[in-house]
This record gives C-alpha cells, structure tokens and sequence, in this order.
C-alpha cells in the first residue's frame, strides 16, 4: 500500500508540476536526472525503476533508497508581481489606482450603466447591489452597499 500511495505521489508531482530534475538519494550516494529524460516510473513493491527515453532504465532495490525528491521550477512561472493596479469603491465612487483612463460600470445583465475618464467615477446614482467595474485591461467585481 505504501509503495501504491508513493507512485500516486510521483505521479502527480510528475504532471502536476514542470520538475528540472528529480534526484534518488541512497546510501552510497546520489544521482539526478532532468525530468524531461524520464519516460516512466514504477514500483514492483521491492523497488523503484526509472525508464528513460532513450530506453535505458535503473533500478532501485527498495533498502537502498533513502530518498526521491523533485527539484522545481513549478509550472514556470518564477515570481508573481502583485498588480500595480486596483479597483476600489469609496465615498461613492470608483477609484481605480495607478490607472488614468475610461472606466467602465457594467450591471451584472452586462448593460453599460456609468461611464467616466480618469482615475475616479462617480457611481452616486447607481443602486445598491453588484457590478462589474473595466478600467483598461482590468476587471474587478466591486460591492455598492
């Protein structure tokens, strides 16, 4: 059973993220390969085996291995930039930081119901309830109590 929960394990690190390498640590050392070469890899409840693509292939006996880990770069991206831009609503008004523009206030039926060039609408006149704010290329749902 434990070897069935550490090939889910591989599986989904495997898939769910874009590894550079993955590393098998023994007793007497350790060797890593870029994930890109592995084509396969299995466990036969002794072992681990490593199937490469150019059809090569290693195996582990299972007393030998102290450790499999990934080394990653998940899915790419290196760093999230918070946004430079924000849609907030206060005193009655749409106030769009770092942004000089059209906004636009769209009812959540998607009819235009204020428009206004700036960094500020005036949104007074507009009824409680929900809608969907663009000032450019952003787009955020804003709350008028």
């Amino acid at each position: 059973m434990r070897y069935y929960l550490i090939t889910l394990f591989l599986v989904i690190a495997l898939s769910a993220s874009a590894s550079d390498e993955v590393v098998v640590v023994q007793s007497s050392g350790q060797v890593s390969w870029s994930i890109s070469s592995i084509k396969d890899i299995t466990f036969d409840g002794n072992g681990v085996k490593f199937s490469f693509n150019d059809n090569t292939s290693v195996y582990y006996d299972k007393g030998s291995l102290s450790m499999i880990k990934f080394n990653s770069t998940l899915s790419g991206i290196n760093s999230i930039k918070q946004a430079e831009q924000a849609i907030s609503i206060a005193d009655n008004c749409i106030v769009v930081e770092g942004f000089e523009g059209n906004i636009t206030v769209y009812s959540l039926s998607g009819a235009a119901v204020a428009q206004g060039k700036g960094n500020k609408l005036d949104i007074s006149n507009l009824e409680k309830g929900t809608y969907i704010v663009q000032a450019g290329g952003l787009i955020s749902k804003i709350v008028k109590p």
